[in-house]
């Protein structure tokens, strides 16, 4: 799924959106079970590395084979 065909900005796309959506996920669950409001510092250390590993598979599955097909035909 490529959103606006740059890898640049569809890749800090998904990255951007999956933390505002983890984070309120995150924050709708620890409303209901009576979870301190505020997000905490490990808590918002793991959404976003999951975010970062996310978004790097989103590119990788997206753009990396016509990034490296671009190389390998200048090196020719």
């Amino acid at each position: 799924m490529k959103i606006f065909n740059s890898e640049v900005h569809d890749t800090a796309l998904v990255f951007i959106c999956l933390n505002i959506f983890l984070c309120s996920v995150y924050s709708f669950i620890g409303i209901e079970l009576e979870l301190p409001s505020a997000i905490g510092r490990k808590e918002a250390l793991m959404i976003v590395w999951f975010a970062v590993v996310f978004s790097f598979v989103y590119w990788l599955a997206n753009y990396s084979s016509n990034h490296f097909k671009k190389y390998n035909e200048n090196e020719e």
